[in-house]
């Protein structure tokens, strides 16, 4: 039996939350971006599904989210940048080296709603908010 291309296994672990996002609930990097096996390597499920959608990228620019959630691959909530884009894009929506206190570290760990949901509140990722809650990530506090 052939194997499915990559766009078509992305799509099957895929889930769509209230924020229109489609959450890839596979295998994931470090940094929470959902990455699916390609000819002789992996990609990153963002980059699968906006080639899938948009044809393909051009050198020298990065996929990126306006939701800001490195699992999300809902083709509408990506768009084409440089890296100097995406940098600009972190400091307008304050994610640029945002420094948590103690006390929103322990506001997290007990927080209720979506990584998401929870990430937008502290202005920080969902995948920072999942590694404090899961002791990954700010184990000292």
């Amino acid at each position: 039996m052939a194997k499915l291309p990559p766009y078509e296994r992305m799509i099957k672990r895929v889930v769509p939350n209230e924020d229109g996002c489609w959450i890839f609930m596979g295998c994931k990097e470090k940094f929470g971006y959902g990455k699916v096996s390609t000819n002789g390597g992996f990609d990153r499920t963002h980059r699968v599904a906006y080639r899938k959608f948009y044809g393909e990228i051009p050198d020298g620019l990065c996929v990126l989210h306006s939701c800001d959630v490195p699992a999300c691959c809902n083709p509408s909530h990506l768009f084409l940048g440089t890296k100097a884009d995406n940098a600009i894009d972190k400091a307008k929506k304050c994610r640029a080296n945002k420094k948590l206190t103690e006390g929103d570290v322990m506001a997290i760990r007990i927080a209720t709603g979506t990584n998401e949901a929870v990430g937008r509140r502290f202005g920080v990722s969902a995948s920072l908010i999942s590694m404090i809650q899961t002791g990954k990530e700010r184990k000292y506090v």
